[in-house]
């Protein structure tokens, strides 16, 4: 029995300084918004006024946590306006293989196919 767990050990120790394995997290943020000091439409006081480029919503804060390894990864996208609420991405993946990735979750995927 010792010397099955000493040959255990001695596998173990050798493969875990062969093999290497590099995963890392990262965590980003974004934000966009535009700032107008002073408003008026004619009829009302002067007030400010705060929206995004795409409308009159208020500005959006955006952030993303994502973390991967050589065949697994996660993804989290949120967002904050009006609320904080998911964005694009909210997905676990993992790639049992070279030729295979498996995406569980909500993923937007937005590549272009290749024409031939």
């Amino acid at each position: 029995m010792r010397r099955v767990l000493a040959t255990l050990g001695l596998i173990l120790a050798a493969s875990s300084t062969v093999s290497t394995v590099s995963a890392e997290v990262k965590m980003g943020a974004w934000g966009r918004g535009f700032f107008i000091p002073f408003y008026s439409d004619g009829e009302n006081d002067a007030q400010t006024f705060d929206a995004v480029s795409w409308g009159a919503n208020s500005p959006r804060i955006g952030v993303t946590i994502s973390g991967s390894s050589d065949n697994v990864g996660f993804q989290i996208d949120m967002n904050g306006d009006n609320g904080i609420g998911a964005h694009d991405q909210q997905k676990i993946w993992a790639k049992p293989f070279n030729m295979l990735t498996v995406t569980i979750g909500r993923a937007y995927d937005d590549v272009q196919p290749v024409k031939i």
